[in-house]
């Protein structure tokens, strides 16, 4: 609790210069919103956590693909106003990107446990929160509003993480929190999750969602575990990937791709010709 509301405290006052740049209060209120939904999918996270594997965590998290286009067919509410129904595309790169995270993280699958449960709910915070932040993106669409709108995602974020730290640790979580400054190596970590995993992240996140369909943004998230494994590769010499490694990581690096380069049309070719027959 005291090194999450760090992290997220930096992360506001890192961005808080931004809101004044918000075109109204609405577009200010909206960013606030979408940072709830955000701040939902964190605290699942962190209760799942405590009782479910990190490779189950990620899983589950990823169910995120699957969620967007299932939310935008179920709740048309949630859908953002200009926005299409998923098509055939959508479900199939869906279906790989979670197929590729399989991949790379069950393997050593233990049984599933109560707080499995708990880590599903993941995916349905931040799917819902990548509708809402394409809604806003698209309602206040200035580039000055979607600077303003991460901001306030972020400091939505942070009172929740507050609130966490209160109701967790009482006063003396804020001692926990002024120990960490002890720690050079954990404010090295601290200065990055809150600049380059929170702060930059929403920013990019809340730009982009506001010109990309929510349901392509969720696949490139998807990909995170590939990043990871290649950062892994990379920074801290780990080398033990086999087959099911290099094949999830094609899946996942294919389904975050297809968008780009596969046409709807297409599939619905192929899906009028098999009707025809």
């Amino acid at each position: 609790a005291a090194y999450s509301f760090a992290r997220f405290e930096a992360s506001a006052l890192a961005l808080s210069p931004l809101l004044p740049r918000a075109s109204s209060k609405g577009a200010l209120l909206a960013g606030a919103e979408c940072g709830l939904w955000i701040a939902a999918g964190y605290v699942v996270q962190c209760l799942a956590l405590q009782g479910t594997t990190a490779a189950k965590g990620a899983l589950l998290a990823a169910l995120q693909v699957v969620v967007v286009p299932a939310v935008v067919v179920l709740f048309p509410a949630l859908r953002p106003k200009e926005g299409k129904q998923p098509t055939t595309k959508d479900w199939v790169c869906a279906g790989a990107a979670l197929a590729g995270v399989a991949l790379l993280e069950l393997q050593g699958l233990t049984a599933p446990v109560a707080s499995d449960a708990v880590a599903a709910l993941q995916p349905v915070f931040f799917g819902i929160s990548y509708l809402r932040i394409a809604e806003a993106g698209r309602k206040y669409p200035s580039d000055d509003d979607a600077l303003a709108m991460a901001a306030a995602q972020v400091v939505a974020v942070a009172a929740v993480a507050s609130i966490w730290l209160l109701g967790a640790e009482g006063a003396d979580g804020f001692g926990h929190v002024l120990a960490l400054s002890d720690q050079p190596q954990t404010l090295a970590v601290l200065a990055w999750t809150a600049l380059a995993s929170t702060a930059l992240t929403i920013l990019l996140q809340t730009y982009a969602l506001a010109r990309v369909p929510a349901a392509t943004a969720s696949l490139v998230v998807s990909s995170e575990p590939l990043w990871a494994a290649l950062l892994a590769a990379v920074l801290l010499g780990e080398t033990n990937y086999g087959a099911a490694d290099v094949a999830g990581g094609a899946l996942i690096l294919g389904a975050s791709l297809a968008p780009a380069f596969l046409d709807d049309d297409a599939f619905a070719g192929n899906a009028a010709d098999d009707d025809s027959e």
